[in-house]
């Protein structure tokens, strides 16, 4: 692959990423976080991106969703002349698209749930299982998430999260260490979180 074809490039936390008709972006480090707002300012999480995750004009057909940098990450510049030129960044491209997709029909699934909780503690499952690293019976989720980000994803509001939290944390199976990451336990009993039905 040509060196001009493929630029790195560092984005900081909070930064917009911004989008290319004729490239393609690939996060080599960090996360971003893919979102929406209504023209009421309303903000709406639609998912979040890892490392070997693509973004970019092609990969939706709506002008209103961005890329954000969850945390100082950093993404490599495709043209779109190398993607059609390299059968494995086709093959990366591919699988990382059935991930994203299987996201998005994690979040629709947790959307349909009526009770807020259900929501709030399927979305904690989710992160769990993508963004999490395991150590004997705890989870510590890599990247700090605020309530306002989860209030974000799953329709409701900062206060209703921070008050869920309350609850959970006096349940015994959800805590927030120094850095301010969620910590996911099993309880003492040895069960395993609660999990709704989707």
């Amino acid at each position: 692959m040509d060196a001009a074809e493929k630029i790195c490039h560092s984005f900081l936390r909070g930064q917009v990423i911004p989008r290319y008709s004729q490239d393609i972006w690939q996060v080599e480090r960090g996360v971003l976080q893919l979102r929406s707002h209504t023209p009421e300012g309303t903000v709406t999480v639609l998912g979040w991106l890892q490392k070997g995750s693509f973004w970019g004009s092609f990969m939706t057909k709506l002008e209103g969703i961005e890329a954000i940098a969850l945390v100082d990450s950093r993404l490599v510049r495709h043209s779109a002349k190398a993607v059609k030129q390299s059968p494995s960044l086709q093959q990366e491209l591919l699988q990382q698209t059935l991930q994203r997709l299987r996201q998005a029909e994690y979040l629709l699934a947790i959307a349909g749930l009526k009770r807020i909780e259900d929501r709030l503690i399927s979305l904690l499952l989710l992160l769990k299982d993508e963004m999490g690293k395991s150590e004997a019976t705890i989870t510590r989720l890599r990247y700090r998430f605020t309530h306002q980000h989860l209030a974000d994803t799953i329709g409701t509001t900062r206060v209703t999260v921070t008050r869920l939290f309350k609850e959970f944390q006096q349940q015994g199976w959800l805590k927030i260490d120094g850095d301010r990451h969620i910590l996911l336990l099993d309880n003492p009993q040895g069960d395993r979180l609660p999990l709704p039905r989707l």
